[in-house]
């Protein structure tokens, strides 16, 4: 889990189908990660992206800014917010190792009732498969000088973790 230091200052209300936000600050890709924390209601219609990816290694972590403090996300993570970050404008996401307390058991059962609803209403869902490796570095190369080939595009990305991950089906 990514040690929380004391960013989330309420509990977020089920009944109103309350999540959090997280508006991705824009930046350089060398800059720090930094983030702003909202809370909105599904009721209300917010604007978001869900970003689904595989957590990783929970031992390798990285700092992120979250409403001015240090919040130690999982290395994938921070390399997936480095990676879509702009450099002129604000993303809203939901990413739920952020938006959802870890350390809450309670809250956490709620919002994993909410994630459904989540990934529904999200305007748009980001999958972050990961850095690249040998195999999916070579395939955009192939890719990028000859066209694209099918079968073994497929294939190289059905390796990547994410596609073992319980919540597919749900995101």
């Amino acid at each position: 889990m990514a040690s929380v230091e004391n960013i989330y200052h309420n509990r977020l209300n089920a009944d109103c189908s309350e999540i959090r936000t997280l508006s991705l600050l824009p930046g350089h890709y060398e800059d720090p990660i930094r983030c702003d924390l909202q809370t909105v209601s599904l009721r209300d219609g917010p604007t978001f992206t869900a970003l689904s990816y595989v957590w990783g290694d929970a031992r390798q972590k990285k700092p992120i800014c979250a409403d001015g403090k240090v919040f130690e996300a999982t290395a994938n993570l921070e390399s997936a917010l480095r990676n879509i970050r702009k450099a002129d404008v604000a993303e809203v996401l939901w990413v739920d190792a952020v938006c959802i307390n870890q350390e809450d058991t309670v809250e956490r059962n709620q919002q994993v009732h909410l994630m459904k609803s989540i990934y529904s209403e999200a305007h748009a869902v980001l999958i972050w498969l990961g850095d690249g490796d040998e195999y999916s570095d070579t395939l955009f190369e192939i890719i990028s000088k000859d066209g694209i080939p099918i079968q073994a595009m497929f294939s190289t990305i059905a390796k990547r973790p994410w596609w073992t991950r319980v919540w597919i089906v749900q995101e």
